[in-house]
C-alpha cells in the first residue's frame, strides 16, 4: 500500500512519498500532516479501492478523521493546507501548476475564502466542479441557509457547498460588565461606543481594530457598499456612502485604550488583553477558543462570554451582520472519482456528526443547526445571558439570517487588501475614515485589472 504524506504552511510547499507495505491498513497523524487510509483491509484489497484526496485546513481535522473512519472502503490521501488563508493564494498557484503540468489536483478540498468560488470555477483555473447538474440534489441544496450558496453561485451553477455560516455577533463578558458599571447589552453601535468609555477607565476594551476583518465586521456591519456587485461585471466601491463614512467616524471617535489596534490571535494578544474584554464584534466561531489564547477553561476569564444580537445602527433600524470567514468545500473537476467526490463532499457539508459535533462554526446546512447549538451549550464555553439578552440559540439563529447580501464575492480577496494597505496605517496612527480611501483606491485598482467596471459613488 502506498501511503502518501504532503503538507504546506503559509506559500512554502513541500512533498515526500514512502511506500510501506503492511498487513492491515492503519491511519497515521504525523506532526501537522495527516496520512490517512482505509482501515482493516490487506494491502491487495486497499489496492482496490478508491482513492479520495482531500485538502483541508486544521479546523477540519476532527471531520476529516470522522469521515475516514465512517467510510472504511474509501482510501483516503488527507493533505493539511492552510485553506487559502488571509487570501494568500495558495490554491491558485496549486491549481495554475497542476493545469500545467496535467496532474496534482486533489479531488475535495476546503477554502476560508470565501471569493474562492469567484475565483477557482473561473479561468484560468477552470477547477471547481459544477454540482447542481446531477451532483447534488436539489433537496440537499435547498436546505441551506437563505442565501449562503449565493457565495457558490455563478450564473446559475453552484459551485461549492457553505461549511459555516460565520456570521457575526456582539460577544459579551457579563461580569466585566458589571464591574464596569455598564448595566445592559448594547444593541446599536452608538451604545457599545459609549460603553467605550467606561470599559477605558477601568482597562477594559469593547473590541478591536486595524486586523484583517475590520471590513468583515464593521462596514459590513453597516451595509457600506465597499463590494457589492450589481450585475455581472459591475462593482460599486463607495467609501463616500453615509453608511461608510458613519462608522468610520463613530470608530474613530473611540478611544483607542477602549478600541485598540490589535489582533487576536497575535502571540502577545493574551498577555496584554486576557480578561480585560467586556465586548467584542466578531463572529459566532470566536466562542469556543475565545480570544484566541487558547482552549475554554474554567481559569480562563475570557471564556465567560455570551453571545448577543448582531448591533444595530440606530434602535429602530434593520438588524444586519457581516460574517467572518465561515469557509466552501469544493470538487475538482478533474477527479477521477467525481461521484464520489461529490458525495464526500456533500459528507463534511451535510453531515449532523461533521457539522453538529465536529465543525467549529453554525452551520450552513439547516437540518444541523439544532445539533450544533446543543453541542456549544453542553460545552462549558459560555456565561449565562444578561437579563433580558437572548440565548446562544436566539442570537445565532436571527444573526444567520441578518448577513447583509449587498457584500459580494470577488476573486480576490477584500481582507488581504485592508490587512495590507490599511492595517499599516492604523498601527502607525492613522484613521479609519483614511482607511476607507486607501482601500476603496487599492480595491478599485484590483477590480478594474479583473475586468470589472467599479462604480465608485
Amino acid at each position: 500500500m502506498e501511503i502518501t504524506k504532503s503538507s504546506m504552511h503559509g506559500g512554502a510547499r513541500s512533498r515526500s512519498r514512502r511506500s510501506v507495505r503492511l498487513a492491515a491498513a492503519v491511519a497515521f497523524v504525523v506532526g501537522a500532516s495527516v496520512i490517512s487510509v482505509g482501515l482493516g483491509s490487506t494491502a491487495a484489497n486497499a489496492a482496490s479501492k478508491p482513492t479520495l484526496t482531500i485538502w483541508y485546513d486544521t479546523a477540519r481535522k476532527p471531520m476529516v478523521d470522522a469521515y475516514i473512519k465512517a467510510n472504511p472502503n474509501v482510501k483516503v490521501v488527507a493533505v493539511l493546507k492552510d485553506g487559502d488563508s488571509n487570501g494568500d493564494g495558495t490554491y491558485q498557484s496549486a491549481f495554475a501548476l497542476a493545469n500545467r503540468v496535467g496532474h496534482g489536483w486533489p479531488d475535495i478540498y476546503f477554502s476560508e475564502q470565501n471569493n474562492d468560488a469567484a475565483s477557482l470555477s473561473q479561468p484560468p483555473f477552470n477547477d471547481a466542479a459544477v454540482l447542481n447538474k446531477g451532483l447534488i440534489s436539489s433537496s440537499v441544496l435547498s436546505k441551506f441557509a437563505h442565501g449562503s450558496l449565493s457565495l457558490c453561485t455563478f450564473g446559475g451553477k453552484v459551485y461549492c457547498l457553505r461549511n459555516d455560516l460565520a456570521m457575526n455577533v456582539l460577544w459579551y463578558n457579563p461580569a466585566l460588565m458589571a464591574q464596569d458599571g455598564i448595566t445592559s447589552v448594547p444593541t446599536t453601535w452608538q451604545e457599545w461606543a459609549a460603553d467605550g468609555a467606561l470599559a477605558a477607565a477601568h482597562g477594559d476594551i469593547i473590541g478591536t481594530q486595524g486586523d484583517s476583518w475590520d471590513a468583515d465586521v464593521y462596514y459590513w456591519g453597516n451595509k457600506c457598499p465597499l463590494s457589492q456587485q450589481t450585475s455581472l461585471g459591475n462593482l460599486t466601491i463607495a467609501p463616500s456612502s453615509s453608511n461608510c463614512t458613519g462608522m468610520a467616524s463613530l470608530l474613530d471617535g473611540v478611544s483607542r485604550d477602549a478600541l485598540p489596534v490589535a489582533y487576536m490571535f497575535s502571540s502577545t494578544f493574551g498577555s496584554q488583553y486576557g480578561g480585560k474584554i467586556v465586548f467584542y464584534p466578531g463572529a459566532s466561531w470566536m466562542g469556543g477558543v475565545f480570544p484566541g489564547i487558547g482552549s475554554c477553561k474554567s481559569s480562563n476569564p475570557d471564556c465567560t462570554m455570551a453571545a448577543g444580537y448582531p448591533l444595530k445602527w440606530t434602535s429602530s433600524g434593520q438588524m444586519v451582520t457581516g460574517a467572518i470567514g465561515g469557509g466552501l468545500w469544493f470538487a475538482s473537476s478533474h477527479s477521477k472519482n467525481l461521484k464520489l467526490a461529490a458525495a464526500a463532499l456533500q459528507w463534511f457539508a451535510t453531515n449532523i456528526t461533521a457539522q453538529g459535533k465536529l465543525s467549529p462554526g453554525y452551520p450552513a446546512y439547516g437540518p444541523d443547526d439544532a445539533a450544533f447549538i446543543a453541542t456549544q451549550n453542553a460545552s462549558g464555553n459560555y456565561a449565562s445571558p444578561a437579563s433580558g439578552a437572548p440565548t446562544l440559540a436566539q442570537a445565532f439563529t436571527v444573526a444567520a439570517n441578518s448577513i447583509w447580501a449587498g457584500w459580494s464575492a470577488v476573486p480576490y480577496a477584500n481582507d488581504q487588501i485592508w490587512a495590507s494597505s490599511v492595517v499599516p496605517s492604523l498601527s502607525s496612527g492613522g484613521t479609519q475614515a483614511a482607511g476607507l480611501g486607501i482601500f476603496a483606491a487599492a480595491a478599485t485598482n484590483l477590480a478594474r485589472s479583473y475586468g470589472y467596471q467599479v462604480k465608485t459613488k
